[in-house]
């Protein structure tokens, strides 16, 4: 028997319209209407649209059931039959379920539910480390404290890491605001004891213990069809003096640059060279502490973009580059030339023109494309003349430029744009072995020199960057290259300085002021968002980053970026700080 059912006042075509059920697809229900000549016409109608007829039996209301406190958790101002149809019998209040989580006027819009009999699909270390003992919600942004606890069906959990979101599909001018946050909360008997068996973080600030926990939850890439988490030992991992590389260890394979664990304990393979660098944490203290691990890898090189496009302009000039790239290219969605860069690169005297001839020339015909973005990674050879770089897969032998445009984001001040000196012969000292591997590499990687003793790493004078992910932009345009003024690097600037060693010291009160801390992390951290926003349009309404209001403000945008992270007041000169809101003053500093 079919279901009789009404259109709603609301529809655009057919509201107040009274027909009959024929069948459900994925999307719409299938109504059918007759017409004065008792003619039948089948429309496709959203559910949402349609009320139930009130002489119809009604279905199963829909329910929320929790399987250990049998409470029946009603979700929805409307009641729903098994079709999917609004009843119209409703009477009484929808009672706030979202009290029983603690939430006080927040109402519950939705629960996502996992197979409780399949696999969880573990994406991040937390996953991993946590397992179903976690719980994550998501809610407005407010100026309230996050609660340090929650009973949630008689179990109590304890804030672990919140999150500030940016609101997705809303852009403002060149920031995105945002407008949710994401907690994740963790049950355990003693988090504290727990932390500090996984490592020293008693030795860190707050802003920093909360900056190490989102690394737990950095996603994993898929490799092989699951997310690239594998277990390790203390045994995998040796630990090596740093030679001035600012945090790296190069791994060279084919495409696919990761293993799996299994493949690289028995196929002769060394361990996973670390240097103190990239010691995030130190060690635990505790007798306790556990030799296992995890290693996540969250990314893969050379990206699709270098592998299938810019590589292949050089390595393989007899096979085109693809279709695909192409189309990327000319859409902008791949290998674009970012405004920051170029808005640097015409105040060092690159012509506007200029640019937008080459612009519009590798657009048109991809295959004349002469920048792309590449990651860092420290020379493993040792045998690269100092302050150079080399960069993969491109032929040396051809290459006949000897420097490349090089710079990363942020990019915000003449300094942070660098001409580099690039290796496309053999140095004198390196062996055959050594360059012809250096030479069979992928396209995708800047192969940074090794800083002599005393100096500073070269990618460290540009823009502030480091060699643990970091990806820098080249570009080898030649009349880019031939008009741009860059800031040469000075002997001075190379000049490392000093580094005294400060005995690390444990506060006993770390744990009590890390938990008060991120309880604070949503105003604080959208706050910090704020004053980033306000101070890259500050700089961007003067073109010329050289001048001192728009050095100053960019200096202090990037100082603002790793505000959330360093916990350090941002340095703005006093004369300033007008232009910026009144309630901003308190995360800036007018000396040092």
């Amino acid at each position: 028997m079919r279901s009789s059912v009404t259109v709603v006042h609301t529809h655009p075509a057919h509201g107040g319209k009274v027909g009959t059920v024929r069948r459900h697809t994925a999307k719409y229900v299938v109504v059918i209407f007759k017409d004065p000549a008792k003619k039948e016409k089948e429309v496709h109608i959203s559910p949402k649209f349609l009320v139930r007829d009130e002489r119809e039996p009604i279905g199963t209301i829909s329910t929320i059931t929790d399987s250990q406190t049998h409470t029946s958790l009603t979700t929805e101002c409307e009641f729903y039959d098994a079709s999917g149809i609004a009843q119209r019998d409703i009477s009484g209040p929808v009672p706030n379920v979202s009290n029983l989580f603690g939430f006080g006027n927040y109402a519950l819009e939705k629960i996502c539910l996992c197979n409780a009999t399949g696999a969880i699909n573990v994406h991040c270390a937390f996953q991993k480390i946590w397992g179903s003992n976690y719980v994550s919600f998501e809610m407005p942004l407010d100026s309230n404290d996050l609660p340090l606890k929650r009973v949630i069906f008689d179990k109590e959990f304890e804030l672990y890491h919140p999150q500030v979101n940016a609101q997705v599909g809303v852009k403002e001018f060149r920031y995105i605001k945002p407008r949710t946050v994401t907690a994740y909360y963790v049950r355990c008997d003693d988090l504290r004891a727990h932390e500090e068996m996984l490592g020293d973080f008693g030795s860190l600030p707050p802003s920093k213990v909360w900056a190490r926990r989102k690394h737990f939850l950095s996603p994993a890439i898929k490799h092989k069809k699951e997310h690239a988490i594998y277990p390790v030992t203390s045994d995998d991992i040796v630990m090596i003096e740093d030679a001035g590389t600012v945090g790296t260890h190069f791994c060279a394979n084919t495409r696919g640059i990761q293993r799996d664990a299994n493949e690289t304990k028995h196929c002769g393979c060394p361990p996973i060279q670390l240097n103190e660098s990239l010691r995030k944490v130190g060690p635990s203290r505790s007798d306790e502490a556990s030799d296992h691990g995890y290693v996540v890898i969250k990314n893969k090189f050379p990206s699709n973009a270098n592998w299938s496009g810019v590589g292949r302009i050089f390595k393989c000039p007899n096979k085109r580059i693809t279709k695909t790239f192409k189309d990327d290219v000319r859409k902008r969605r791949s290998c674009k030339l970012p405004d920051m860069y170029v808005r640097v690169m015409q105040s060092l005297g690159v012509p506007h023109e200029t640019i937008k001839y080459y612009r519009g020339q590798y657009e048109r015909n991809p295959e004349k494309l002469c920048h792309t973005n590449v990651v860092g990674v420290a020379d493993p050879t040792s045998l690269l003349p100092p302050n150079s770089v080399f960069l993969t897969g491109t032929n040396a032998a051809d290459f006949e430029l000897d420097q490349l445009i090089v710079t990363r984001s942020p990019c915000m001040e003449a300094e942070d744009i660098r001409v580099i000196n690039v290796v496309t012969t053999k140095p004198d000292r390196m062996g055959d072995d050594e360059w012809e591997w250096l030479q069979s590499l992928s396209f995708g990687a800047l192969i940074f020199a090794n800083p002599q003793p005393g100096n500073r790493p070269l990618p460290e004078l540009i823009a502030e960057g480091d060699l643990d992910g970091d990806l820098y932009f080249v570009c080898w345009e030649r009349t880019l290259l031939s008009t741009i003024q860059t800031v040469p690097i000075t002997e001075q600037e190379l000049i490392a300085p000093r580094v005294e060693n400060i005995p690390v010291r444990v506060d006993p009160n770390w744990f009590d002021a890390t938990q008060s801390y991120i309880s604070r992390v949503p105003t604080l951290h959208s706050s910090i968002d704020r004053l980033v926003g306000e101070l890259y349009t500050k700089s961007y309404e003067i073109n010329d980053v050289r001048d001192p209001t728009a050095a100053s403000f960019g200096k202090a945008y990037k100082e603002a970026l790793d505000a959330k992270k360093h916990g350090r007041p941002v340095f703005l000169p006093g004369h300033l700080w007008d232009e910026l809101p009144d309630n901003l003053h308190k995360y800036l500093v007018s000396d040092r």
